[in-house]
């Protein structure tokens, strides 16, 4: 599912995805991964590309939901 707009920079356009493999280099799994043989893939994911499109960054979306959840009335 991809967003044109919510980008705060490099480019507005962003998406979920689902069941999408990990590429964790040495850093440890959230609790939301799940192992599947000899990968682990994350249930939903939020990409954003960078600046020249060439690379991207994943968020766990239920790490995030979490996070925004013990935030609310911390404003």
């Amino acid at each position: 599912m991809k967003f044109s707009t919510g980008g705060a920079w490099d480019h507005a356009e962003w998406e979920i995805l689902f069941n999408e493999p990990a590429a964790l280099f040495g850093e440890t799994p959230c609790k939301h991964m799940i192992e599947s043989g000899e990968d682990l893939i994350v249930p939903r994911v939020v990409k954003a590309m960078n600046e020249g499109r060439y690379n991207s960054t994943g968020v766990c979306l239920d790490c995030i939901l979490e996070a925004a959840s013990l935030l609310k009335g911390a404003e």
